[in-house]
């Protein structure tokens, strides 16, 4: 006998765009939770999945730097003025948000997917272990057990 492992599933992925508050992306990041998961048919016996984005707990370092190197000649474009460029440094902020796991944010995300019933890819965050810091992402089941970091 065979067991029939393919079952529906509903994915949202959330996209959110973060502060300098921890609390505030916290709080954004649980109402987008929320509003993804309400907009699942409740009557279905599909199971629901939400995604957050990474780092979508703290900020991720970028600044514009003028350069003076013009861009490179093309059929399409070329310039010799000063052009600006956004540069993602990542990881600059992750020692003042990173936390250990659990934690506040990973009680949050436990807490949110027991009360949706959803399971939950908590995105990433800046953990804080052993001395170390890692970019981790955390899974949760509609009962809030974290089932895979």
């Amino acid at each position: 006998m065979t067991a029939n492992i393919c079952q529906k599933m509903r994915i949202a992925l959330v996209q959110l765009a973060v502060s300098a508050s921890k609390k505030s992306n916290l709080e954004h990041a649980q109402q987008m939770i929320r509003k993804a998961a309400r907009e699942f048919d409740s009557n279905s016996k599909s199971k629901s999945l939400v995604v957050l984005p990474e780092c979508f707990n703290s900020p991720y370092g970028r600044s514009i730097v003028r350069s003076s190197t013009p861009i490179i000649s093309s059929s399409y474009l070329s310039s010799t003025q000063p052009i600006d460029i956004l540069t993602y440094s990542g990881t600059q902020y992750f020692n003042d948000y990173a936390e250990e796991i659990p934690g506040e944010t990973s009680e949050m995300l436990a807490r949110t997917a027991k009360e949706e019933g959803v399971y939950l890819v908590g995105g990433s965050i800046p953990e804080r272990r052993d001395g170390k810091i890692y970019n981790t992402s955390t899974v949760f089941d509609p009962a809030g057990n974290m089932i895979l970091k």
